[in-house]
């Protein structure tokens, strides 16, 4: 990644990104104090220094990123872009190797969910910066299919495989995993139906169970029938584990879809048929099975 000095340190460039800093409450008003804000604070928080070839500009969680990580790193490869990456450390983490190139050109272009998988294969546009904001999200089934594509190319899978943790699991057994999307979205994800529907058909080993609300009665319910073990980690160890798993139910969201997309050796994928959902058409090119929610 671009290493920030004081010196390269842009800190009108700083203050004009995160507007909720550039007001009088926070005591920040030149460069010093920027600076000793970056550094004890907009660091960890992942906070964006340029709109230019950056995703930390973009307010996506780790799943959502995913798929923006892998917009710029696809353009930052074909024109050698010096760019940023939110949550870069935790997509190496997991195994996803984000490119990060030399060079800022002096043209722009706004990424938007029309035009980003043209960038990414077509000639026809000279080197350029670009620009990603929130509006745009590149949650397309080609989308998928393209990084379907890419992450099976034998180096890239190896690469996911051999820094997953727990690959020792790989194909050595028969184990369930279901991950309950809820928090914001319970009104959309909370028919335990779907959840017994599988699991009461399936023959598994051990089941498995992580969820962002595990107190729920919902999760509760499935614990106690299906003698499922809390799985309580991080988010990047939580896909490791998740993805090893030879039986998976996933709920929506692109965090969900993350541990399906990893699973390399699983034996069947479940996700939730939903109308209208939140999140885009991520979920129908990959083999796997539709249930009714």
């Amino acid at each position: 990644m671009i290493f920030i000095t004081y010196e390269n340190f842009d800190w009108e460039i700083y203050l004009n990104i995160n507007k909720d800093l550039n007001n009088t409450n926070t005591n920040i008003y030149n460069k010093e104090t920027a600076w000793y804000h970056w550094l004890n604070y907009g660091s960890i928080e992942e906070r964006a220094l340029s709109i230019y070839n950056n995703t930390n500009i973009h307010n996506g969680r780790l799943g959502n990123l995913f798929f923006v990580n892998m917009v710029l790193h696809f353009i930052a490869i074909k024109y050698n872009l010096k760019c940023r990456y939110k949550y870069f450390d935790k997509f190496k983490q997991l195994g996803v190797c984000l490119y990060v190139g030399k060079y800022e050109y002096p043209d722009n272009i706004i990424i938007t969910d029309d035009n980003f998988l043209n960038i990414i294969k077509s000639a026809q546009y000279n080197k350029t910066n670009i620009i990603i904001n929130n509006e745009n999200w590149f949650q397309t089934s080609e989308f998928v299919t393209f990084l379907n594509l890419y992450f099976n190319i034998p180096n890239n899978k190896l690469n996911i495989i051999n820094n997953n943790i727990f690959k020792y699991r790989y194909k050595s057994n028969n184990d369930l995993f279901v991950h309950v999307r809820l928090g914001d979205m319970k009104h959309r994800m909370n028919n335990i139906n779907y959840y017994e529907d599988i699991l009461s058909s399936a023959k598994f080993s051990k089941g498995y169970i992580s969820s962002d609300s595990i107190k729920d009665p919902l999760c509760q319910k499935l614990i106690d029938k299906y003698s499922l073990i809390i799985i309580d980690k991080s988010e990047i160890e939580t896909i490791m584990f998740a993805s090893t798993c030879n039986i998976i139910i996933l709920s929506g969201g692109t965090f969900s879809w993350l541990i399906g997309f990893f699973s390399f050796f699983s034996k069947n994928v479940y996700y939730p048929s939903i109308d209208n959902p939140w999140y885009g058409n991520i979920f129908k090119n990959l083999n796997w099975t539709s249930v009714a929610l």
